[in-house]
């Protein structure tokens, strides 16, 4: 399940956690698996989890890495002990935007559920500190220190009014008038079916009259505005109940944590694994393919203890850029290179034969 614009619009609305303290904050062997662990008094201990493409609250905490990756390190440094001040969406996108306040600073988290998915921090002046992926697209560019960039803006459907939403449907040239609300106005299929339902439209007319028109316009408006009650087909969840399909209450009725029902566990049971491994017939193909797999976790713990290093690089990036930076400009203005850098303390040594900087960094 993915959520849409107006599955969004309905999750901004139950993620008023004005005050919420983040407790703890987790990342999957997925690295676009984020948990965060939230306090606020006199409520049950809140698990908001981020998946691509999802956000959805759990009563259980899913397991994760005992050592926690480099990005959810980065999370717990800036954002351990913060409390919320406002949760969003961002117009009518699916990207939900996270106001962080601590004594120190207020930073911003931005969530982007498109594909392919991302999550970065912001500062007061929408620059990014530090982001989950760095990606590179035609018109936008998503690094450190670079001001942030959004995705061309979806038809903000909410805010506009009901004339601009007329011209809006009656301007389209799509093939139909479902079409037109899925794509043109960005409901997306199920909700777009939904509100000519409610309007009592055929979904394959494109030759509505204007008072037509205006009819699906106060559908939409109807269904943007329905009261929270999870819903579900069995395959997916609802923020209310639909009248275009058969739809049954969840027992869960917050639309977040009733989308925990639907979600598939990643979580693969190692134990049974061994044990039908260990009970398998050993023969010659067995002992071969039991001495692949010891070779395959040398590579494994091999390549752990080498992510284990770029994760740590990854945490002390902007260090790491400044003694780069420094060492660069002592060479651009012909100055003593080691010199430069005897600023940092986590610089041990310059090799001027070789321009190697040996760092060193916490364990």
């Amino acid at each position: 399940m993915e959520l849409s614009g107006v599955d969004l619009h309905y999750a901004a609305q139950e993620l008023q956690l004005q005050g919420a303290k983040v407790e703890k904050i987790y990342q999957g062997s997925s690295k676009k698996d984020v948990l965060f662990t939230l306090y606020l008094r006199d409520v049950p201990k809140i698990h908001l989890r981020f998946l691509p493409g999802l956000v959805y609250t759990t009563k259980e905490k899913p397991a994760y890495p005992q050592t926690p990756p480099g990005f959810a390190m980065f999370l717990r440094k800036h954002l351990g002990g913060a409390r919320i001040k406002e949760v969003r969406q961002r117009g009518f996108d699916r990207i939900l935007e996270i106001d962080f306040e601590t004594k120190a600073a207020t930073t911003t988290l931005v969530i982007e559920l498109i594909p392919p998915g991302n999550m970065l921090l912001l500062d007061t002046e929408g620059r990014i500190i530090n982001l989950l992926e760095m990606q590179q697209f035609k018109d936008r560019q998503l690094r450190p220190r670079q001001p942030y960039v959004a995705p061309p803006a979806a038809f903000d459907v909410p805010r506009v009014s009901d004339e601009e939403l007329v011209d809006r449907i009656v301007v389209s040239t799509r093939d139909s008038i479902v079409t037109a609300l899925a794509m043109t106005l960005g409901l997306g299929g199920i909700y777009a079916e939904e509100a000519l339902n409610r309007a009592g439209i055929a979904k394959q007319r494109n030759d509505l009259s204007v008072a037509e028109v205006k009819q699906v316009v106060a559908a939409v408006r109807e269904v943007l505005s329905q009261p929270l009650a999870a819903h579900t087909d069995g395959k997916r969840v609802y923020p209310f109940r639909l009248q275009s399909r058969e739809v049954t209450p969840c027992e869960e009725t917050s639309f977040l944590a009733a989308m925990a029902s639907v979600v598939p566990s990643e979580i693969i049971d190692v134990q049974a694994v061994k044990q039908r491994e260990r009970a398998a017939p050993k023969n010659k193909l067995q002992t071969m393919i039991d001495a692949q797999r010891k070779q395959i976790a040398k590579f494994e713990r091999d390549a752990t203890v080498e992510q284990h290093k770029g994760e740590r690089i990854y945490e002390e990036y902007l260090i790491f850029q400044e003694i780069v930076n420094a060492a660069r400009e002592a060479r651009e203005h012909k100055q003593d290179i080691a010199a430069a850098l005897k600023r940092f303390p986590q610089v041990i040594s310059y090799n001027g034969a070789t321009g190697e900087v040996e760092v060193e960094v916490d364990e």
